[in-house]
């Protein structure tokens, strides 16, 4: 019945299309029926009895670690769901008996599957057959068909509700299927130490179930570096062991019928879900790698792809379907390690572990290798593409050249020739030519490349399949992959590159990513890593209300978070949005050659047409000149490193700086107990909260928080040196700290009053004596700035009451600093203190940091003062560009309520510069 009637192939950019011709239609002769189903323990088994056509066959899946069904309905409240998770999980399994051509699969009594998992199960079944229907012109008489007929849940009775599911954190299960990209996958995850388990499964077909453990045990083996559970799945039928004339007494043609059904198998997805139940996983990671996706024909508008049952869309189906069936979260769904990669970085990678790869396998049909269809062709060029034919005859135990084997002359033409297709887990024509090109260089040209691939470096050359898409790689995976890419010699290059993955380098890579533009985000530490190093009762100045990043929700929530906190949004928004961050991989020197930007890290060289720094002006502490005489004596510890008063030795501690760092470090003294010393900078306090609203919700509506830097009367004046001032004014005083949450204003008088013992600015240092400017005139000084400032939030104030109808809120007392009114001055300080005398054994310099620029090997982007020039961050130096720094664009620039305001300025350079450069390339070709 179901022979391969016709395949008329019309090559259009080595898709096939196929339109119309001869069709076979669907038989209900052919309708499944469940006939029955059990569940048994230790271990938990699914056995289900179909029948088709007026024979039976039995399925079971065997799950080995599971020890009880009833344990594991009760662990998470699930009895009620029961029916349907087993009905889904049989409906999936039953998926390749409907290929025989039926339209109708039935279920039976205790299994049941609500319309929404009906839609799905269908659009799957076609997505994951429709090889099998193109293949054989195979249609259905009616377009509702195929359907699944089964018992109706009760959305609110069956269903019922669900235990709260464990707060589970990343617990990866990680699918060992035996080949190379299994092999990389667990390369990578090692790498990166990432926790995780591994999954073997056995199928009823490729060989014995015991050969099928033996191959993927001997993998594992040398591919782990330490012991991982295994949770193992075994899968078994009397299908597929059937003879032949079993299904030809059903009327069913047999010469191709067991590949086509093979794949149901493969894609049960929805199997997993009584592991992921069982062991509380967060993921499920399979090794699938970027042509997976490709779409392989075209037939009545439809895409054929041998390899759906891999894609993205059906991971993300089956991730939807857990979350609907069991009411849970499954925070990584399902996934893939090397989605990102194709086939030839991956073996690259592979190769570099010869003996590893040796215990590698990939053939279906044979297990290990059966050496006669496409997939084992297809690794075989691979390898010895990458290691030599001798090589690959070693590994597959041939004696004799798969390329000169005359019964694999049509899988040759099939894999090198655009106008056939290999229906196999393969990749493109072009990516098999590369390969071709890669053995002609090694002196391997047998007559098939000849015959069938022609000259194949007479087809475009292409950087395609060396290209990585960094999103679609697991976050954790991306800087072990640059490495193991480095390791192989492989040129990495991207169309941007952003270094630094702060919130300037997030909202930027956010940016770039709505428009589709190929990036790689690198960072020396993890995300955010410059709140690290903060003491422990840090908190920001910014209010959580004004927290803004491109696409984060916003909330009216008050308060000020801590450093982990800030870390933790940072992270959780680069991962929400699968921003393409490589952590732990940094920049050690970026020069430009040819008009491109060189990178040089550790794990390898990274090759970019445009460059955006975004490592901010915070990289690297700075220690002002007297204090590096200080004697060693005393402990001198930058900001960066303390920590909390305990780590400090006895005694008083001073504190050099005046900035919002040394303002909370001192309180945080103070807190303690200890006795201070605070050497302050001219700087003056805020007001943290004015007439109902925070500081910086003023600086917003009256425009100076987001206007352009431009906008500052004395740069429009055009005042000599006002940009510079305004690049490096210092930011007034305030703190994120007390007053139920909505911080509070740094009073100077309350700080003496407390028993700080307030210094001028430092001038010099001799052993442990230290010399300082009289405090009085920087009080002063700062008493009238704070004043300033006082008076223009009232300004903006005022005006924005005036128009509302709501009544002008009053100043609270406790956020005006005290001097403000009360006439205070401090007594003259000394002008020496001698740091024994005093007893103090400590010193904290809250001196600010230097940006740390020094691996930026590009002349003329830097002014005398080593700010970057330019206008807008956009350097003298095509490709160039800079931000996260203060004014660079505006007051917000390097603050994370910046919002992308900076980037989405910056964007139109950015892809101004790629479209020259665009049409540059095209000029020179």
């Amino acid at each position: 019945m179901l022979s391969r009637l016709c395949t008329p192939e019309i090559c259009t950019s080595a898709i096939v299309v196929f339109i119309e011709g001869n069709s076979v239609f669907s038989n209900s002769k052919f309708d499944v029926k469940v006939i029955s189903f059990s569940l048994d323990d230790h271990p938990a088994r699914i056995k289900s009895i179909v029948e088709v056509a007026g024979q039976c066959f039995t399925s079971t899946i065997s799950y080995h670690s599971i020890p009880s069904w009833d344990a594991l309905w009760r662990k998470h409240g699930l009895q009620g769901r029961a029916p349907e998770i087993l009905g889904a999980i049989v409906a999936w399994d039953c998926m390749r008996f409907l290929a025989l051509g039926g339209e109708t699969l039935s279920l039976c009594a205790g299994l049941a599957m609500s319309d929404d998992v009906k839609a799905m199960w269908r659009h799957c079944f076609l997505r994951q057959f429709g090889e099998w229907r193109y293949r054989n012109a195979f249609e259905y008489r009616s377009q509702d068909l195929p359907r699944c007929i089964s018992a109706p849940v009760d959305e609110i009775q069956a269903r019922g509700d669900t235990a709260a599911a464990p707060d589970v954190k990343r617990r990866i299960l990680l699918t060992n299927g035996g080949g190379k990209d299994s092999l990389v996958g667990m390369l990578l995850l090692n790498d990166a130490q990432v926790p995780y388990d591994i999954y073997e499964g056995t199928l009823p077909l490729g060989g014995a179930h015991k050969l099928q453990r033996d191959l993927l045990k001997d993998l594992r083996a040398v591919a782990t570096r330490e012991e991982r559970r295994l949770i193992t799945v075994e899968v078994s039928d009397d299908f597929f062991s059937s003879e032949d004339s079993r299904f030809a007494h059903m009327g069913v043609e047999t010469h191709h019928i067991k590949s086509d059904f093979a794949v149901g198998h493969t894609a049960n997805y929805v199997g997993y879900i009584p592991i992921i139940l069982e062991h509380d996983y967060s993921g499920v990671w399979f090794n699938i790698e970027a042509s997976a996706d490709r779409t392989m024909a075209v037939w009545n508008g439809e895409d054929i792809n041998h390899q759906w049952c891999k894609s993205v869309e059906y991971q993300e189906i089956s991730t939807n379907l857990f979350r609907l069936l069991t009411g849970q979260k499954f925070k990584d769904g399902f996934s893939s390690t090397l989605r990102g990669a194709y086939d030839t970085v991956i073996y690259a990678i592979a190769a570099s572990e010869p003996e590893m790869l040796a215990k590698a396998h990939s053939c279906n049909i044979d297990k290990p290798w059966c050496r006669k269809c496409p997939k084992c062709c297809f690794s075989y060029l691979m390898m010895s593409s990458m290691l030599g034919e001798a090589y690959a005859k070693t590994v597959m135990g041939t004696p004799v050249s798969l390329f000169e084997d005359l019964d694999n002359r049509s899988n040759w033409r099939d894999l090198l020739d655009a106008e056939h297709v290999a229906w196999e887990c393969v990749p493109s024509h072009r990516e098999c030519l590369q390969a071709v090109d890669r053995c002609r260089q090694r002196g391997i040209r047998p007559q098939v490349f000849d015959e069938f691939a022609g000259r194949s470096s007479e087809h475009s050359p292409s950087t395609q399949f060396l290209q990585v898409k960094w999103d679609a790689i697991p976050a954790p995976l991306r800087g072990p992959l640059l490495h193991r890419m480095g390791k192989t010699g492989m040129r990495i290059s991207t169309e941007v590159v952003i270094v630094g993955a702060g919130q300037a380098g997030l909202s930027m890579s956010h940016t770039l990513k709505s428009q589709n533009i190929e990036h790689l985000v690198l960072e020396a530490d993890s995300v955010g890593a410059s709140w690290k190093n903060r003491w422990d009762s840090f908190q920001i100045n910014t209010p959580n209300s004004t927290i803004a990043l491109p696409g984060l929700p916003g909330t009216t929530a008050q308060g000020f978070m801590g450093h982990a906190e800030v870390q933790q949004l940072l992270a959780g928004y680069a991962d929400a949005n699968q921003l393409p961050v490589a952590t732990q991989v940094k920049v050690i020197s970026a020069r430009k050659s040819q008009g491109r930007f060189l990178l040089e890290t550790p794990a390898c060289e990274i090759e970019t047409k445009a460059l955006i720094v975004a490592t901010g002006e915070y990289a690297a502490p700075r220690i002002p000149a007297p204090l590096k005489s200080l004697s060693a004596d005393v402990e001198l510890i930058h900001s960066s490193r303390y920590r909390n008063p305990k780590d400090l030795p006895a005694g008083a501690v001073l504190v050099v700086g005046g900035g919002q760092s040394g303002a909370q470090i001192v309180e945080d003294l103070l807190d303690a107990g200890r006795q201070v010393y605070w050497s302050l900078s001219d700087r003056p306090s805020n007001i943290r909260r004015l007439r109902g609203k925070d500081f910086m919700e003023w600086w917003d509506i009256g425009g100076l928080l987001h206007n352009h830097v431009s906008e500052d009367p004395a740069i429009r004046m055009g005042i000599p040196g006002a940009l510079f001032r305004a690049r490096t004014t210092e930011f007034p005083l305030v703190s994120g700290k007390g007053s139920d949450g909505l911080g509070r204003s740094i009073s100077l008088q309350l700080m003496a009053q407390r028993g700080v013992t307030l210094l001028g600015k430092l001038e010099q240092t001799q052993g442990q004596v230290l010399s300082f400017r009289d405090v009085r005139p920087q009080v002063e000084r700062a008493i009238a700035g704070t004043r300033a400032e006082y008076e223009k939030l009232s300004n903006i104030a005022d005006i924005y009451y005036e128009d509302r109808e709501e009544p002008p809120h009053e100043d609270e007392e406790r956020f005006l600093p005290m001097e403000m009114s009360s006439g205070w001055l401090p007594e003259e300080s000394p002008a020496q203190l001698d740091l024994a005398s005093a007893g103090i054994s400590a010193v904290v310099a809250a001196t600010g940091f230097n940006a740390g620029w020094s691996w930026l090997h590009v002349d003329g982007i830097l002014d005398s003062h080593g700010y970057p020039l330019g206008q807008d961050g956009v350097a003298p130096v095509s490709g160039l560009f800079f931000m996260g720094m203060f004014n660079i664009q505006r007051l917000s620039s390097t603050c994370l309520c910046n919002g992308g305001r900076d980037a989405d300025m910056l964007l139109p350079h950015v892809k101004d510069f790629l479209g020259e450069e665009e049409l540059t390339m095209e000029t020179v070709s």
